[in-house]
């Protein structure tokens, strides 16, 4: 599915993205080559990269 319009990113293109490494919406752009245009995919780049982010480790408690 085409999630960037403008660039023409897909859902495929971003998890790769992710995969590499990508924690910031300008990251999964840098990858592909791109700038942001319009900026409406934003939203949904950002809440595709935090599903597949880790979740951080919490302290050990005393």
């Amino acid at each position: 599915m085409i999630v960037c319009s403008c660039r023409v990113i897909s859902d495929r293109e971003i998890r790769i993205a992710a995969a590499c490494g990508a924690l910031r919406s300008a990251d999964v752009f840098r990858r592909c080559g791109s700038r942001p245009q319009c900026g409406s995919c934003l939203p949904m780049i950002r809440e595709m990269l935090a599903a597949v982010r880790p979740e951080p480790a919490l302290a050990a408690a005393d």
